[in-house]
């Protein structure tokens, strides 16, 4: 899952943080196979990446700032 357009409803990210209008979009990917992957401690980075991939996939889908940032 990605949420396009929360930089622009919170764009500071150092307090006092101020919110402002914008359209939030959420955006789901497809489940992500683990079948092939032993859930065990040695396999815990194999599965963070997979999922940093997809989100990364989905933003540089739909988000036209990501690229930007």
């Amino acid at each position: 899952m990605a949420l396009i357009g929360a930089r622009r409803i919170m764009p500071n990210s150092r307090p006092p943080f101020t919110l402002h209008r914008h359209t939030l979009s959420c955006y789901f990917g497809e489940p992500i196979p683990v079948a092939d992957i032993p859930m065990t401690d040695e396999n815990i980075d194999l599965l963070k990446q997979r999922v940093f991939d997809a989100i990364d996939q989905l933003l540089r889908q739909h988000d036209p700032d990501y690229a930007v940032v």
